[in-house]
């Protein structure tokens, strides 16, 4: 699950997005999308929305919704080329 957010950085803006996992075996396991995980937990959504905005203090991040599952699958992939 990508949870896409803008962090502040003085008068810049930077894209900080977050991809989100689950251990094997708990109940969040198979939960492919937001919408499966809103469906199984109502009102998770709201609440991870609300940790990502305020983690790095009010008003520092701006978030901008859940991106779907081959978003947060290029993301991955993307980022593995550039640390691997």
């Amino acid at each position: 699950i990508l949870h896409k957010t803008i962090s502040e950085a003085g008068i810049h803006h930077k894209e900080d997005h977050k991809l989100i996992g689950v251990v094997e075996g708990t109940p969040l396991y198979g939960a492919n999308d937001i919408a499966e995980l809103q469906e199984a937990f109502p009102g998770v959504d709201i609440i991870i929305k609300t940790w990502f905005a305020n983690h790095q203090g009010p008003g520092k991040v701006v978030t901008q919704g859940f991106a779907d599952a081959a978003s947060a699958r290029a993301l991955l992939a993307t980022a593995s080329k550039a640390y691997l």
